[in-house]
């Protein structure tokens, strides 16, 4: 199952809707390049969207930039390169630099690199905005990828910087606002991993950096992140608030490496519900005697009794029967489906939708679609829509176009967060992620598309 950036997908989504000449092909291949819009022509400006000018234009553009596919890649990169120096426009200058490097265009690297030399504060999150959009392109260069990295470390004073902005400095900029961490874990950047891990340790278990070191999913960051837990752990004052907030990123990165490693350690403080939610997704055999008497306890722990408050004995007893399916059952999806359909786990129904989408098996996907059609919880629909979206499978596509027909069950006091308009939205946004195509909530167009050319699509398996 890949994972398509939204940028991507909203580009792909503008070659189809073929109804726009600008986005027609070209009339030939020496036509003019597409015209492309400026901040003048922006409705929202940066300010007022509170996003850098290149995110604001890379999205007024789409269409432009899909148009661009029609054209030969050399020409478009220098073309491209040579508007950047006479373009008054700064935030069109950096759009132009990312279209003309990611083809490769020297001139365009060139612009973004010397840009990084740079404190002002909206040039600095403009060319950062443009090196994440290349690190997550296709071509991913490493250059991006290790401009983006050297920013983490940059402590140089911003110009301009507004007061909000932790320390006010480039490496704040870039983890605070921009979220560079995030960006290179899901792109699983291996070259950032020394930088991630050492910016782990300096900074205690800072969230941002733990989290991007669980998804780049490199065992080498194991160590460190066990020495944080028990850290962590053993400073925590002992409500299991603190315990959730101070350790959970920790944890959950361990989960994510399957870290083995870190069993003994975690085994050593299943106080924490979140301990045994990481046990069963690590999967180790050692967890299981300890867990199993946990359930047995009603989720009740000798020594600790001020661990042992109704809340969090329930919230033990809950995790450790989700787990004991995990380590116990050689497949534990029958299970994980029982569950859903059990009132008593509804406070665990995204987590165990989590799972089954990891999961991804064919009893997983008309699990969750069954969810769909027969829940009284709104919430775990809304959940099921986007594990499904994750299969690219031909049940997956039908699952989510049959899933225009199920209305949402009302509570009782007639009040609801998730409307039935929304889960429509949902449902019609999920299946443009994952088919390219943009019915909006029409399911007979989507059904008329799938009949007659999707289900013939090489990208969708059997089920």
């Amino acid at each position: 199952m890949k994972s398509i950036s939204l940028p991507f997908c909203l580009a792909l989504v503008a070659v189809l809707l073929a109804g726009c000449s600008e986005s027609a092909p070209p009339s030939s291949a020496d036509a003019p390049l597409p015209i492309f819009k400026g901040g003048s022509d922006l409705t929202t400006q940066p300010a007022d969207g509170d996003r850098p000018a290149f995110n604001l234009l890379y999205q007024a553009n789409l269409p432009a930039i899909a148009q661009l596919a029609y054209y030969d890649s050399p020409r478009v990169a220098g073309e491209l390169g040579g508007r950047i120096a006479t373009e008054p426009d700064g935030g069109l200058k950096f759009l132009y630099a990312y279209l003309s490097a990611e083809r490769g265009g020297a001139v365009g690297r060139t612009f973004l690199l010397e840009q990084r030399q740079s404190t002002q504060y909206e040039t600095v999150r403009n060319d950062l905005a443009a090196l994440e959009q290349l690190a997550m392109s296709r071509r991913s260069p490493d250059w991006a990828v290790a401009a983006l990295t050297e920013a983490l470390k940059d402590q140089r004073p911003l110009i301009g910087a507004p007061a909000s902005l932790p320390s006010g400095t480039v490496a704040s900029l870039a983890k605070d606002e921009m979220d560079v961490p995030l960006h290179l874990g899901s792109i699983k950047a291996a070259s950032a991993l020394p930088t991630l891990i050492e910016l782990a340790r300096e900074s205690n278990g800072d969230r941002e950096y733990v989290a991007a070191l669980g998804a780049i999913g490199d065992p080498a960051a194991v160590p460190v992140l066990v020495a944080l837990f028990e850290a962590h752990a053993r400073d925590l004052g002992g409500t299991e608030f603190q315990a959730y907030s101070r350790i959970r990123a920790v944890v959950d990165a361990l989960a994510q490496l399957r870290a083995r490693d870190a069993v003994p350690a975690l085994l050593a403080h299943l106080r924490y519900p979140v301990v045994i939610d990481a046990l069963g997704s690590i999967g180790d055999k050692r967890a299981t005697e300890p867990i199993r008497k946990i359930v047995h306890d009603d989720g009740h722990l000798p020594g600790v009794e001020a661990a042992n408050t109704k809340i969090a004995m329930h919230e033990r007893l809950l995790a450790g029967r989700i787990a004991l399916v995990l380590l116990e059952q050689d497949d534990p999806t029958p299970g994980l489906c029982a569950m859903l359909e059990d009132p008593i786990y509804a406070q665990s129904d995204s987590q165990i939708v989590g799972l089954l989408r990891d999961r991804g098996t064919p009893a997983a996907v008309m699990c969750l679609a069954k969810a769909i059609r027969t829940t009284d919880r709104p919430a775990l629909a809304n959940y099921a829509v986007a594990a499904i979206a994750a299969f690219e499978t031909k049940a997956a596509v039908e699952a989510l176009i049959d899933s225009f027909d199920v209305r949402l069950p009302v509570p009782a006091d007639g009040k609801t967060r998730y409307t039935q308009s929304a889960f429509q939205m949902d449902l019609a946004d999920a299946l443009r992620d994952l088919t390219g195509e943009s019915f909006g909530t029409d399911k007979d167009a989507w059904r008329k598309w799938w009949n007659e050319a999707g289900k013939k699509d090489p990208r969708f398996a059997p089920n």
